[in-house]
């Protein structure tokens, strides 16, 4: 029971991993368009 216990954990630990990852790309993604778009936005304004 107990080694099976540990395993979920470990599991959970692992997915909490990727999730965060997941979410790293997902902000710099994120900010990279955010910051693409601002910048092709200043130049079309100017």
């Amino acid at each position: 029971m107990k080694e099976h216990n540990s395993y979920r954990e470990h599991y959970n630990y692992s997915a909490t991993i990727i999730c965060n990852i997941k979410l790293f790309f997902f902000k710099s993604i994120l900010i990279v368009i955010t910051q693409a778009v601002y910048l092709k936005w200043n130049h079309n304004f100017r």
